[in-house]
């Protein structure tokens, strides 16, 4: 992102602390999550499902399970009471050795369920195994990024800068963004980027509002050409802005963002607190473009952003949010409490096995856990040490400035910490200076 951009969303995001209704929650789950660093979960193990589309596991279901006697096991799924639970409640998995359906705790296989060499997820399509030999180690790449000009914003910015938030989107606060449509008034209402004003509405808009009460000002026109000249109808706009009042320009204009995200263009006009919080839907994060995605539980329940998004695989860090969309989207699901004593490391090459694959089958990956902050951005992280390489404080300043409430707690950093030095055969980042 353009070092503008990363200035003034820094910048703001400390500032909505106290703007923002979340702000206290925020605050007490900062301060649990270090007085409980070194506690240990007292809830049951994590546990974790691979769950196909349909038509997979009807081909799987036939395949024959008769010979080796570990193939036949079918442990019963305990609850945190010892009870057993229904057979409508057990979870499926796959023994990853085998390819044979399996059920069971992850503690009924300690030892082997997340390092066998292949795991069946669908038909033919497998993640291999390509831990590195012991002692052999990798090179960590810088991230390596497009950096947007000073003074732009991208299409894929402006998404994540709408869909910001933690508790609530930022974008339900009217004084958040000031969008501002300087193509004609007849391509104003023929549809528009939700939210956004047509700058003839500026005067008496301004009346009861000014420039400055806004974190964000954000300028675009059509579209049609290059970037903007002095002589563009939006760079008429911006310069009757005061010289010291930060805006950014839209690259690619209307036509690229509507291009690339129709469902976040419309034309109604949605302005008041009310109506956003009723006509507008949040998305999750975008990570990586047209890959990987990170969010919530309620995004990932959401007909809306699935389909919108065109996911494919989804990988669920929660302890209830169920797999809705079993049958049309991949699931790798892995249920364990966000605590300091969790231990999510003994999931992180199954982790970056499943989004490897999906990305390896031009797959899209939504990653989330109950708020999309610590759990969710955990997995990812350990994605982009083990598969793009890159060390981990370049790839959590990446991820925050992609998704800015994006915070491990304390004891998933020190597993992240490990991660690194088993991929680097080093450590490179002091985890107290990130944390």
């Amino acid at each position: 992102m353009g070092s503008s951009v990363s200035r003034r969303r820094s910048k703001d995001h400390e500032s909505s602390k106290e703007k923002h209704n979340s702000s206290s929650a925020i605050q007490k789950e900062h301060h649990t999550e270090r007085k409980q660093n070194n506690a240990v979960s007292s809830f049951s193990q994590p546990q974790v499902t691979h769950t196909e589309p349909e038509k997979s596991k009807k081909e799987k279901s036939s395949h024959s399970t008769n010979g080796d006697s570990n193939r036949n096991i079918t442990p019963e799924i305990k609850s945190a009471s010892g009870d057993a639970l229904t057979d409508k409640c057990q979870k499926q998995r796959y023994d990853m050795d085998e390819g044979t359906h399996i059920k069971g705790q992850v503690d009924d296989f300690p030892n082997h369920v997340m390092s066998m060499s292949d795991i069946k997820v669908e038909g033919d399509v497998t993640l291999s195994n390509h831990s590195n030999p012991k002692d052999v180690f990798i090179s960590p790449e810088d991230v390596a990024t497009d950096p947007t000009p000073d003074g732009e914003v991208t299409a894929d910015e402006l998404y994540n800068i709408l869909n910001e938030g933690r508790i609530d989107m930022y974008l339900y606060d009217p004084g958040y963004i000031l969008l501002i449509d300087t193509r004609t008034l007849g391509e104003y209402n023929q549809g528009h980027i939700i939210t956004a004003l047509h700058h003839s509405m500026l005067s008496n808009f301004m009346l009861t509002h000014t420039l400055r009460d806004y974190f964000h000002i954000i300028l675009y026109e059509n579209g049609d050409g290059d970037t903007p000249d002095e002589s563009s109808n939006v760079s008429n706009v911006k310069n009757k802005f005061p010289s010291d009042l930060e805006s950014l320009i839209l690259q690619g204009g209307f036509k690229a963002f509507e291009k690339r995200f129709p469902f976040l263009c419309g034309e109604e006009l949605i302005h008041t607190e009310m109506d956003r919080r009723q006509k507008i839907q949040s998305y999750p994060s975008i990570i990586l473009p047209n890959f990987l995605y990170q969010g919530n539980g309620e995004h990932a329940i959401n007909n809306s952003v699935i389909n919108n998004l065109n996911i494919t695989h989804i990988v669920n860090l929660t302890q209830d949010v169920p797999a809705k969309f079993e049958g049309q989207i991949k699931y790798l699901t892995i249920r364990l409490d966000d605590l300091p004593g969790s231990k999510l490391a003994k999931y992180f090459k199954a982790i970056d096995e499943f989004i490897r694959n999906a990305e390896e089958h031009h797959g899209r990956v939504l990653v989330h856990c109950n708020m999309g902050v610590s759990r969710s951005s955990t997995a990812t992280l350990c994605f982009l040490i083990q598969t793009r390489h890159w060390p981990l404080d370049q790839a959590l300043a990446l991820l925050k400035e992609r998704r800015s409430c994006a915070r491990p707690n304390y004891g998933f950093l020190k597993q992240l910490s490990q991660l690194e030095l088993d991929t680097f055969g080093k450590k490179i980042t002091d985890i107290d200076s990130i944390f």
